[in-house]
Order: structure tokens, then sequence, then C-alpha cells
């Protein structure tokens, strides 16, 4: 059954609920490390010892009454009031417990002194004992730093390895986006959603099962869910073609809910919060999806390549003739034709020369434009991963160890993403926009012009996201969220529109796969960047100069497309952008 045809509408609806809840869950991964770091992943990795981190201990007497004597507990280097883990009195020591820290023994030597002793529970038989006198300090190592008052040091080493991880995770689905055309081509849409589902069921079987004394599942679950999130993104994008009236519209509202779909780990923290497992969250979500997509595979796409109904076009051309005969090239017949309906084969020949197509995707690799953003893309991109990979660290240093107020702000963070619903499809106006502007320009230009100022604007937006993070006001995180919304909508959106405009779309299942395949393997350097970040006390200032360096250096993208267009004036140039080489 391939109910598409008759029912393109319910067909896209359907597409529509799938990407919203399962596409981009990977991207949501600050709410996943927050669940992972709560339940003591990596925790092995934060014993902090050597003089790292201490216990202070401090006891104050009240003159008038030598039984409310108290102690406080502080995590510091020093007594710092902003570390204080608990005050209790003396009285009570011996039947309650400071945060962790369970006092066996203590005593009143006059009142200004006292002893005391206290074991810290590291698994449910360990004990971990101290002992001391007075404002000594004394060196804890602990796997256990949550506390009653919400305050604990931030774990750097359980945070970068963690976010290698994340970083892998990033990377192989990046490369497996790359290859999903050629393997759709080659064993149909059917088969390859099926591949698809037993992945994502793996993927997401493996974080919600996998114990903290085996972290590393976290690993092959984060890329089985990623790649399974992305090919199905790639293949539910083909019904935006069963509308080619308002194709980009639909395109618009795909990219938006594949960000929106990062609440769906949000709700992950929720459930933790709300006493719900991880596993049974998980597995709610491997029921859910086997039954939306496995019917929807089955019995609404088609079995191996999407047809578009004949009238599609007609329609098309009748409502909104700008987009139908948008690019249009010489047909075989003499007639003018789309060069997109020329590549989805409908009904009309294609180019069968096998050499020239790969002649002329090499001249396009080759060409400096390209090449340039590549680099553009690089860099972009780091900035994106290093953002949600260092989300943990950074309100984890700004708050203090604050655990009340990271959960807070993930939580705006989460809600302000929804947002992406919007934003997509404000990029996709701004383009549409500069294309009106340039209708009347020659072709050269008609083709380049319109995407000089998403580019430059996405490279600003990246600027203003670091220098927003040097502000100490806590007013301004919000600023930030909601400014890297609009970035990773715009971001995502011209990365594929500069393809689009530029280059011959035979070409273009080459192009993005060597895009999105850079752009993957510069995500692995943001593990590097995290080693840097938490080396020193100036290292986050560091990494974060150099990441507005990057951006600034990424201006040169569009920037050279604009010089390109002045040059060749009225003059023209070819539709391929393949003028210049290297």
């Amino acid at each position: 059954m391939e109910l598409y045809r008759k029912f393109p509408k319910f067909c896209a609806g359907w597409c529509f609920l799938e990407i919203f809840i399962f596409a981009g869950q990977l991207f949501g991964w600050t709410s996943i490390q927050y669940v992972l770091k709560k339940e003591g992943f990596y925790s092995d990795l934060c014993k902090f010892d050597n003089g790292a981190y201490k216990k202070c201990v401090s006891e104050f007497i009240n003159p008038d009454d030598v039984s409310s004597a108290q102690i406080e507990i502080f995590v510091t280097k020093g007594c710092d009031s902003r570390y204080l883990i608990s005050r209790r009195n003396k009285t009570d020591l011996n039947t309650d417990s400071a945060g962790d820290f369970n006092f066996i023994s203590q005593s009143v030597m006059n009142q200004t002194k006292g002893q005391y002793a206290f074991e810290l529970s590291t698994n449910g038989n360990d004990y971990a004992s101290q002992s001391g006198e007075d404002n000594s300090d004394v060196v804890i190592q602990s796997d256990q730093w949550e506390t009653g008052e919400g305050d604990r040091p931030t774990c750097y080493d359980q945070d970068a390895r963690l976010n290698l991880w994340f970083s892998v995770a990033i990377c192989i689905s990046y490369v497996a986006c790359s290859v999903m055309g050629p393997v759709l081509n080659r064993i149909g849409m059917r088969l390859f959603r099926l591949v698809l589902i037993c992945m994502y069921i793996v993927g997401v079987l493996c974080i919600g099962f996998a114990p903290k004394e085996i972290p590393w599942l976290i690993a092959p679950g984060l890329c089985c869910m990623g790649v399974a999130g992305m090919g199905l993104y790639a293949t539910n994008i083909h019904i935006s073609y069963l509308f080619p009236a308002v194709q980009s519209t639909i395109t618009s509202v795909f990219v938006g809910l594949y960000d929106v779909s990062t609440v769906f780990s949000f709700l992950l923290k929720v459930c933790h919060e709300s006493g719900i497992s991880r596993r049974y969250y998980c597995l709610g979500l491997a029921v859910v999806h086997l039954i939306l997509v496995g019917i929807s595979t089955c019995f609404l796409l088609p079995s191996n390549k999407l047809r578009l109904r004949s009238t599609d076009h007609a329609v098309a051309r009748k409502e909104k003739p700008s987009v139908a005969t948008y690019d249009k090239v010489p047909g075989p017949d003499g007639n003018c034709i789309s060069e997109k309906e020329k590549f989805l084969n409908v009904g009309l020949d294609q180019d069968n020369d096998a050499d020239g197509r790969k002649v002329r995707a090499l001249r396009s690799l080759c060409s400096i434009e390209y090449l340039l953003h590549v680099f553009w893309m690089c860099c972009q991109g780091l900035r994106f991963v290093t953002f949600l990979g260092f989300f943990s660290a950074w309100t984890g240093t700004k708050f203090r160890g604050n655990s009340i107020k990271e959960s807070y702000y993930l939580g705006v963070f989460s809600y302000v993403t929804m947002g992406t619903a919007i934003t997509a499809v404000t990029a996709g106006m701004l383009h549409d926009c500069q294309r009106r502007q340039y209708m009347s320009r020659p072709d050269f230009q008609r083709r380049r012009l319109p995407i000089v100022l998403p580019l430059a604007v996405t490279s600003l937006l990246s600027i203003i996201i670091t220098s927003l993070i040097f502000v100490q006001q806590e007013i301004f995180i919000n600023i930030v969220f909601v400014v890297f919304t609009i970035y990773r909508s715009f971001l995502f959106s011209f990365e594929i529109t500069f393809l689009n405009d530029v280059y011959p779309l035979q070409t273009f299942p080459v192009l993005f796969g060597v895009l999105h395949s850079s752009a993957g393997l510069a995500g692995l350097l943001q593990y590097p960047l995290f080693e840097w970040y938490k080396s020193s006390q100036l290292a986050p200032d560091q990494v974060n100069y150099f990441l507005i360096g990057l951006a600034v250096a990424s201006f040169i993208h569009p920037l050279y497309i604009w010089i390109s267009c002045r040059r060749h004036g009225d003059q023209g140039g070819k539709s391929d952008a393949i003028e210049l080489f290297i």
C-alpha cells in the first residue's frame, strides 16, 4: 500500500509528527547529559584529591546555649559561604546527616573547639572516613557531590568524557547522512526505513538501559539515535515534493520540527526528576517509534521511490509560477523545464552521461566557492556542537555548581528551542526576499547574491552568541538562548540553500556528502577544545576568543561571493559556479 498519493495531506501530517518526536533527539544532548551526570555516569573521574577540592568544617557556638552549637560543611578550597553544603546542630549529628556525610562521632571539648568524625558512603558497603579538629581542611575522595542545598563543584573530567561520546555521535551522524542518498536509491525507501527503525530502537534502548558501571554503552546509543534521526528526516522530507506550489514552506516546517524534537530529550530530564526511570521512558519511545514509523513505512510511503502525481506540476505552475519555473534549463524537446523536475525524473529524460556528471562534480568540488562553503560550515558547525557540549560546564561554572539553577535554565533553554518552528520559516522568508530582490540580475549574480546576506547574518549571530557568554548578568542567559535558537535555524537552512542555488542538482549528492562529512569531522574538535577549556582558570575565555576568531574568519565566504559578483558585473557567468579553481 502506498497511500501517500491518495492522501498526501494526511501523509504529510504523519511525517511532521514523526520528525517532531524522533528526528533531532541527539541535539537535546544537554538534557541527556544532565540525567547521566545525576545518575553518576563517569563519576569515578570526579575523585578530587591532592587538595583539588577540600571539605572545610567550621564550628559555630552559641554562647548562651552550648547545645545549639552548629557545624558547617563546605565544598571549596577554603571556607567560602557560596559553597555551603549543610549546617547541622551538634546535638543532631549522631542521628542526622549533612548532605552525603553521616557523622559517626563528635564531642564538645569547650565553647571554641570541637572534634568530629564522619563517613561518606560511596556505594552500599564501602565508606571513606575522615576525622579532624577545629577548622582544619579535610580532603575527601568522593563520587557523590550532590547535596541538599543543590551546590556542587563542576567535574570537568566527567563532562569531557561524556562530551567525547557526543562528539563521536555527531561525527558519525554527519558522515552517515552524507551517504544516505546513494544507499536510499540502491535499496529503496521501505527497506531503508526498516533499517532505521531497528537502529533507533537499539540506540534508545542503549541509552535507557545502560548502567553507570558500563557507561560506554551511551556511545553506540547516541550514534544509532543520531543516524536514525537524520535518516528519518532525509526520507520524510521527500513528502515536500508532493506539494510543489508550497514546497519551500513545507521544507521549512520540516527543518523547524527537526530542531523542536529536542524537547523530547528534555522530557527525559522531566521524567527523571518526577521519579520515572530512564529505562521506562526510553522503552516508551522505542514502542511509539515502532508503531508510528512502522505504519508510515508499510502503508503510507512508497516501497522504492516517491512518484509524483501528473497534475502536481501543472497545479504548481498555475498557483505559483515563480516556484514551478525557477532555474529553468532547456529540455530535450527544446522547451524549458525546471532543473528540479529534471533531477526528480518526473516524466522527463535525465542526463545519462555518467562521465560528464563526474567531471562536473569534480570541478565543483575544486571550486573556491565550494571550498569556502565547506570552511564556513566547519566553523559554524563547530560553534554549534561546542555550545551544546559546553552547556553543562558553562552553567556549572556560572552558577558555581548550583544544580537548582542549572536545572532551571536547562528547562528554559529547551522551551526556547521550540521556537525553531518559527525561526526556520523566518530563515526561508529572508532568503526568498533576497531572491526577489535580485531576480532581474544576470544568471551568475541571481544565483549567488541572495545567499550573501543570510550567510553573513549566520556568522554574525555566532559572534553575538559567544560575546554574550562573557556577560556576567544572569538575564543575558535568556538572550543567549534566543539568539542560539535563531542561529541554529539559519545554519541548517542556509548550508543547503547555497548548494541548491549555485550548483546543478545532479552534483548535489556528492557536494552535500563532502560538506556534511567535513562538518562531522570538524565536530570532533569539540573534545580537544574542551580539554583546553578545563586546563586553566583563563582557558574558558581563551576558547571563546578562539571561537570568535573562527566566526570572523568565516565572513570570508560571503565576502568572496559578493566580490565575485561585483567582478562579473553584467557579464553574467556560468551557472555552475566553477569559473575559479585552485
